[in-house]
Formats: structure tokens, sequence, C-alpha cells
């Protein structure tokens, strides 16, 4: 959940703070970090409760949250939703315009007048502004503090705030101005409500009164209103001339503006065509380096283009080659054809005398057989018998060949 701290900058805005970190020990954040001012002194910073929202953090889940946040803020209440709550705390707002001139030329990165930020001429606008638009935020969700009351009534403040919170205070322990200016001299100046006397001169009190007294009427600070303001009349003859010199300023603002742009497009334009010259420079540098470029590839496609032609007679010289090697492959595969026939026919051969030495070695041996046979029978049998093996024997001598053989063998049997 989300209760916003609002006011007008430099409104006791960070004293609020201080309180709620004391009496509640409440951390506090700030919708805008507050990185180069409170977030910057770690002294300051333990002492306010302020802690740093996530780069990325998102106010709708911060509202979705069970955890409290509360939250500085000096924009507008368009960052208020329905379920959020608010505590506005309200100054005087020439103190409030005072102390924020001083602010900006302390912090800030353009220095400012008291003028301009009675003006309005500053980022948050005017205090009257500022405090009619926030004025319009009413109801139980809505609590409207002064500064001045803070100041002199811390312990009632202190009670409305535990009411609207739901919070009671864990101590009453609450710091003095001098003690805070002790730690940060020059962030906490001295938090009085009537320093304006001192520091305003008669034509900005007017100026501020013009330009915020419906505000200052409306919040019923009436301390110190110029008598000249006392009169209908004069206050609206006041506010026609203080408006016509607004819209002075105005223009002569807007004139300076439009100076300041036309010096600055005066300068782009200079600039631009410095470029511009320095760009037509580079393309003629370009342009030059292009020419010689297209000089180098012409030379280099007349080389490339000699070379491709030695390429071609290199290549009718490699495929006559290789007509050749094919004719010899082919023939190489012809003799190995006819050298594996050769092989063969060897193999036949080699095989065949191999086939013919073994039936000579059986011949051989049945011859002996036979002779043995017949040397043996001649002892058995008659003449006529043996006459017989022994023209058989004489046939195995004439004949080797096997069918002969073979006959022998049957009849020997």
């Amino acid at each position: 959940m989300i209760t916003w701290l609002a006011s007008y900058p430099r409104s006791g805005n960070t004293f609020l703070r201080v309180l709620l970190r004391s009496a509640f020990e409440l951390k506090t954040h700030s919708i805008y970090n507050d990185k180069f001012d409170i977030a910057s002194d770690k002294k300051t910073s333990d002492v306010v409760g302020h802690e740093l929202l996530p780069d990325d953090f998102d106010l709708d889940v911060l509202r979705s949250a069970d955890e409290l946040y509360l939250i500085k803020t000096h924009g507008k209440p368009d960052v208020v939703s329905e379920q959020d709550k608010v505590i506005y705390l309200i100054r005087d707002g020439r103190e409030s315009s005072l102390s924020y001139s001083k602010y900006i030329n302390s912090y800030g990165k353009q220095p400012a007048t008291l003028e301009d930020v009675i003006d309005g001429n500053v980022l948050f606008g005017s205090w009257g502004d500022h405090v009619t638009i926030w004025s319009e935020q009413c109801g139980a969700n809505v609590l409207h503090i002064r500064f001045e009351e803070l100041i002199d009534e811390p312990q009632s403040m202190l009670e409305k705030m535990s009411s609207f919170l739901g919070i009671l205070p864990t101590k009453i322990d609450i710091p003095k101005f001098s003690e805070l200016k002790e730690i940060n001299p020059k962030f906490f100046r001295r938090g009085k409500k009537d320093s304006w006397k001192e520091e305003y001169t008669i034509q900005q009190h007017l100026r501020f009164w013009l330009k915020n007294h419906a505000a200052m009427d409306s919040q019923n600070y009436l301390n110190g209103k110029p008598e000249l303001l006392s009169s209908p009349a004069l206050v609206e003859l006041a506010k026609f001339l203080a408006e016509d010199k607004q819209q002075l300023a105005v223009l002569n603002n807007r004139l300076t503006i439009l100076n300041k742009n036309l010096a600055e497009q005066s300068q782009r334009l200079t600039i631009k065509e410095t470029q511009i010259a320095a760009k037509n420079y580079s393309i003629e540098s370009r342009n030059n380096s292009i020419a010689q470029k297209k000089i180098q590839i012409n030379a280099q496609a007349e080389k490339i283009e000699y070379q491709s032609s030695q390429i071609k007679e290199q290549a009718s010289k490699i495929e006559k080659k290789n007509r050749e090697i094919e004719k010899l492959q082919q023939q190489l595969s012809i003799d190995r054809n006819k050298f594996r026939e050769l092989q063969e026919k060897h193999t036949e051969k080699i095989e065949f005398e191999k086939k013919r030495e073994e039936r000579i070695k059986t011949l051989e041996e049945i011859k002996i057989e036979a002779r043995r046979v017949i040397d043996t029978s001649a002892l058995k049998h008659p003449l006529s018998k043996l006459r017989k093996y022994k023209l058989l024997g004489e046939t195995i001598d004439a004949d080797r060949n096997p069918q002969t053989q073979k006959k022998l063998v049957r009849l020997s049997e």
C-alpha cells in the first residue's frame, strides 16, 4: 500500500520524514530517489530514514503489497489512486519559495532567482498553483498538515498522523532543527516561520502576493499581507499590471528562447556546412581512390585474361594427355586380361603336369606290382598264362593310358 507525502518543494517534507523515522521508526522513500542530495550523505539518509526505490519500481506492484510505502512527491495529484492515502504538508509560501530558490542554486543545474520561483518559472511551478490543486484533494484518505503546526505542536501532529496511518508511535524523540543543521547545514537551513521578513524586498513581497494572494487567503496566511491588497480595486489593478508585466516577461522569455534557438540553429547550420564540406572532400578523395582502383582492376583484368588463356592452353594439353592416359589405361586393361588368361593357362598347365606326374608315378607303381605278380604267378600258373601277364607288362611299358592301366589292374585281380 502507498501513502504519499506530498508538498511544494521546501515545505518541510524532509522534516516530516524525520518525525516518521524518529517517532514511528518508519522508512520512507522518494519518487525521485534523491540520489544527489539526501541519499548522497549517509548521516542525512539515516536520520531521514530514506530508502531508495528500485530503478524499475512499479507503483501498482507497491499498491498491492502488504508493506506500507511512504513516498515523497512534489508533483501533481495525478499519481494518486483511489486506494492511496495522502499527507499533504503546507507551509507559508513565502518561506517555501525563498528556501526553494536557495535549494535550486545549491543543488540545481540552472540557477534561479526568487522572482523565477515566485512566478512559477521553475520545476513544479508556483507555490499558489501547487497548493490550489492539492487542496482539492479531500476525504478520509487525505490529511492536511501545516508545517508551522508541525514545528509548534509536534505532539498533536504525531497523534493525528498515528490515527491517520493506524500506527502507534514507538517513542517520542523529536530532533531539533539545530541538531539536523549540524548533520547537514547545506540541506537543513533554519526551519523558521518568518525568515522571509529579513530577505524579501518590498517589491518581491508584493510580487509574491499578487501571484499567490488567492492561495494565501484560502490557507489563512494573512500575516504581513500588503495594505495595498486591502482594496479590491487596487488588487485588480495590481493584478492587471502584474499580468501585463508577466506577459511581457513571458514574451521576453520567448524572445530569448527564440534568439537562443536561432543561435543554436545557426550553429548547427555552420556545423552542417562544415560536415558537408568535409563529406565533399571525402567523396572527392573516394572518387580519386575509386579511379585508381579501376586502373588497378583493369590491369588485373588484363593479367587475369592472359592467365586465363594460358590456363586454357594448359587445359588443352592436359585434356590431350588425359586422352593418351585413357588409351594407355585401355591397353593396360587388355594386357591385364591377357596376362590373366596366360596365368590361368599356366595354372592349368601346372595342374596338368602335376596330374601327369602323379599318373606316371601310379603307372610305375602298377608296373612294379605287375612284374611282381607275374614273377610270383610264374611259379604257379602255366606258361601260357605267364606269357599273357608278360604281354600285359610289356603293354604297360608301351602304353601309359589310364584306361589300359585300369584293365591291367582288373586282370591282375
